[in-house]
């Protein structure tokens, strides 16, 4: 009910407190238009994403096999199960809610030739549904149909960039190209609905009947993996467990086989964002591998000592971004925003923040050098190492305090952790800055002669023990607020990511800006 005197005394209390009253109304308008901006941001990162897989079927699940876990009726763990084609035809008689399913064998490196032309390509046997599940669009001619599946006919349907490479601006369709020696007529031309880093490989690969392929290359009627499609109004959640309940049955899995890897093998992947900006990729990665990992945990019945002040998806996480996690941005201030990304997500009571220090770098992504260019002094990889020039020994002790912070134990401190990446920079100062002065001789002159000319006075200054007298103007360089130069090394900064015998990262996430403004990877 409106009272008048209620309302008086409001206003009253308005007119006598203005400051209190016009910062309380600031704040309230300021949180509902911050609320309405951070949806729509992330309605807008959504539909980007969606953007990003074009048409491709979103209802959809992927399906192959891993390592068994359990013995079963015999046969010890370890086993690794065979798709099969009969396995693609069981699952359309016995599971109708699958509209669509399509398997797919690839052979990577096969040659390929048109007249004086040849090349190596992935050979790509599949049958006709692929087209329905992935987002590929025919440029000319037709795909894969039920009667070259039936038939084992012996035709081919060609990625864009491979039928510009072999035919050039001759039409391909009808044209006869071999493949390992065996002729197959063109019958089509297609690629990607949209170019992405994911799908670039469609431009290249070479389509054939999977059954021809069976027959001319003699793989067995193997399947390296397949896609289900539910049909509408059906989820493809509810067809997960009859696709894996047949296919365990076939394949002679014990029905409560764990699934998915082990602790082990997540806390040993490494995950990267070259531009990270405020951390959001990272973030999600974080939550989704320390989901992962409690799952791993609970499957495999490990044992695990969760500290008091955490539950096992907080430990989780904290495991995640100390050993998994890895970004890199040109902007400090991002950098420290990545930071307290991570650190709210990781966040305990008693624990300190989880340290990062090691693992999201400042820096530029696209400007540095290998270990190798960095032992030539040289931005040429072809170039000899510069005599009297040693980073082997202050790379391995880096590495090996590196691996001290990314797995420590719970009795090592917060100071301790600073303390041993203190270390770890004093080893490395002198390296990083032989590379730093590579690529800044690189930038300094506009000409190869005048940037060789640098090149040679800074290895001279090195070679002599004076490198130490450009420290200051490089780290001047590095913040300048019109043309920053930050090298980033990644050999040698990330040395455990690109030691041998795996190197490199598993997967690459983020947004980058040098990517193209509509790219999402």
């Amino acid at each position: 009910m409106f009272s008048r005197d209620t309302w008086q005394e409001i206003w009253a209390s308005i007119r006598k407190h203005k400051l209190r009253a016009g910062l309380t109304a600031l704040g309230v308008f300021w949180g509902v238009f911050m609320l309405v901006f951070v949806l729509g941001m992330g309605k807008g990162l959504e539909n980007g994403v969606f953007l990003g897989f074009g048409d491709s079927a979103k209802n959809v699940l992927y399906v192959w096999t891993e390592p068994t876990t359990q013995p079963y009726q015999g046969l010890q763990p370890g086993r690794r199960p065979q798709l099969r084609l009969s396995d693609i035809e069981a699952i359309k008689q016995s599971i109708p809610e699958v509209i669509y399913i399509a398997p797919r064998l690839s052979q990577q490196n096969m040659p390929v030739s048109y007249r004086e032309i040849s090349g190596r390509y992935e050979i790509r046997g599949e049958l006709q549904d692929m087209i329905f599940v992935e987002a590929l669009r025919l440029h000319t001619g037709r795909y894969i149909n039920p009667t070259d599946i039936r038939d084992s006919r012996k035709v081919a349907v060609v990625g864009k960039r491979t039928a510009e490479v072999l035919f050039g601006k001759e039409n391909p369709i009808g044209r006869y190209i071999r493949i390992k020696g065996i002729e197959f007529r063109v019958v089509g031309t297609f690629g990607p609905q949209r170019v992405k880093p994911w799908t670039e490989s469609d431009l290249e690969a070479i389509v054939i009947p999977l059954t021809t392929m069976y027959r001319a290359f003699g793989t067995g009627e193997r399947v390296d993996y397949f896609v289900c499609a539910a049909a509408p109004n059906v989820k493809v959640s509810a067809i997960e467990p009859k696709v894996k309940g047949l296919l365990k049955q076939r394949h002679r899995v014990a029905p409560d086989d764990p699934r998915g890897p082990t602790p082990d093998q997540i806390l040993d992947l490494k995950v990267c964002d070259p531009a990270m900006g405020s951390g959001a990729f990272l973030v999600e990665t974080c939550r989704q591998l320390g989901d992962a990992l409690v799952a791993a945990w609970r499957n495999h019945d490990a044992t695990i000592d969760v500290p008091t002040d955490e539950d096992e998806t907080i430990y989780a996480r904290r495991l995640i971004a100390q050993r998994c996690l890895y970004g890199v941005d040109r902007n400090p201030v991002a950098v420290d925003l990545a930071k307290v990304s991570l650190w709210l997500i990781t966040l305990a009571k008693d624990h300190p923040l989880t340290f990062l220090d090691h693992a999201l770098r400042h820096g530029d992504s696209l400007v540095g050098l290998s270990k190798r260019q960095l032992q030539a002094f040289h931005w040429d990889d072809t170039a000899s190492n510069l005599a009297g020039l040693e980073v082997d020994k202050s790379i391995r002790a880096y590495q090996d305090l590196r691996e001290l912070i990314r797995e420590p134990d719970e009795t090592v401190t917060d100071a301790d952790l600073r303390a041993l990446w203190d270390d770890a920079n004093d080893e490395l100062e002198r390296v990083r800055l032989y590379g730093d002065l590579a690529v800044a001789a690189f930038f300094e002159a506009d000409s190869p002669r005048a940037r060789e000319a640098k090149r040679a006075a800074y290895a001279e200054d090195v070679i002599a023990g004076k490198a130490n007298q450009h420290v200051a103007r490089l780290v001047t360089g590095r913040h300048d607020d019109a043309r920053p130069l930050a090298p980033f090394h990644w050999e040698i900064e990330f040395a455990e990511v690109f030691a041998e015998p795996k190197r490199g990262f598993d997967a690459i996430v983020g947004n980058p800006p040098f990517a193209g403004h509509v790219s999402v990877a």
